[in-house]
């Protein structure tokens, strides 16, 4: 059973009635202060039951010594979700932060019934292990400045008593937000805004002469936004200034990849005619000139570049890591639509999916499943 979507720039992830008064649906509304923006609060139901440690819905590993996770909390209800925290190389394994309230409308039923509302890119830490955004596809964004043990839904860029939605990505302490336009007009199109750690108010830094933006991809080498019909657009420095790549690159065949600050990457396909087969290429001077340093006869779905040559890339649901030339596989994290990673530094990876979450702190030479620890609250 396939219950997800694919990821960013593929796509995203996916009560029972009975269920639904306990699940505690209510948000207290703080009073807005002078000069201040009035936000939501997304506090959950102290009387709520403990829900034990789920199935993976998303994750993120901000340093090399914390890790968080979402997962399902079916004890609490079929839609909702809890957040964990894991402090690798510790023996207390997985504490439980919060447990989230059931957002106002759960994920889709595919005939299994209702599901958490989660996608695999839904929560993004930062390094401080204070702040943090977390992404529900029905329900708006909420913020956290203590851990992740409270949340504020955050406003929207346009009014501030609607709650912000929309793809979202986070580059050097920044969320980014791609706001769907509330016409079909041609000269209505989709804008994007940027916030930083524990603010509530947006700045707009949509690229100049966009015709429509509908998904972000971000990594340390910075923020890619792909714009229909004239090829993906890129900024290093917060959204002040966007370049544009050339469309022959990204016309469809290929697709910004995450990469580092000194290489772009992309993922390929070889063929337009539905034949399987797909390289990774990389660029050294911002998308100027591209080289190949991966083919497969399987199709390219992800790459995540790392330091100085090393690479992970899932092709044809296998993943595998490359480095300094040298092809490794990976442990299987059980699909594609939930796979991602992230390298730390050349010796510290980690890797996730329904299946698990995977670290290496020895380069890839051996893996360690997080997910199989002790949870203990």
């Amino acid at each position: 059973m396939n219950r997800g979507r694919p990821l960013a720039w593929l796509a995203a992830l996916a009560s029972v009635v009975g269920l639904l008064a306990a699940c505690g649906n209510e948000s207290d509304t703080d009073a807005n202060p002078a000069g201040q923006v009035q936000v939501d609060r997304a506090e959950p139901d102290s009387d709520l039951p403990d829900s034990p440690f789920g199935r993976l819905l998303s994750w993120s590993a901000p340093t090399a010594d914390r890790v968080w996770a979402v997962t399902t909390a079916e004890k609490t209800c079929a839609s909702c979700a809890a957040l964990w925290s894991y402090a690798p190389g510790s023996t207390r394994g997985w504490k439980r932060v919060h447990t989230f309230a059931e957002p106002a409308e759960a994920g889709q039923d595919d005939g299994y019934g209702p599901f958490p509302p989660v996608s695999a890119t839904s929560l993004v830490m930062a390094p401080d292990g204070l702040h943090g955004w977390f992404r529900w596809d029905t329900d708006g964004i909420l913020a956290t400045e203590d851990g992740g043990r409270s949340w504020r839904h955050l406003p929207s860029p346009q009014d501030p008593d609607e709650r912000a939605t929309g793809e979202i990505a986070v580059h050097e302490d920044h969320l980014y937000l791609v706001l769907l336009a509330q016409c079909e007009s041609d000269e209505c199109p989709n804008t994007v805004w940027r916030t930083g750690l524990g603010e509530s108010e947006w700045t707009e830094v949509t690229p100049e002469g966009s015709e429509g933006i509908f998904e972000l991809s971000a990594s340390d080498a910075g923020l890619w936004a792909e714009d229909l019909g004239t090829g993906a657009v890129h900024t290093s420095r917060d959204g002040a200034d966007w370049e544009r790549t050339p469309l022959g690159r990204f016309g469809g065949l290929c697709l910004p990849a995450d990469g580092t600050p000194d290489v772009l990457a992309a993922a390929c396909q070889t063929s337009d005619q539905g034949e399987p087969g797909g390289e990774v290429e990389v660029s050294e001077d911002r998308g100027r000139t591209w080289r190949t340093i991966h083919s497969t006869p399987r199709n390219v779905e992800a790459v995540v570049a790392g330091p100085k040559g090393h690479f992970l890339v899932l092709a044809g649901g296998q993943g595998v890591l490359i480095s300094d030339g040298t092809t490794s596989k990976v442990p299987s994290t059980g699909g594609l639509h939930e796979w991602s990673g992230r390298f730390i530094d050349e010796q510290t990876i980690y890797l996730g999916g329904p299946r698990g979450l995977f670290a290496t702190r020895d380069g890839g030479r051996t893996w360690d499943n997080l997910i199989s620890k002790k949870r203990v609250g």
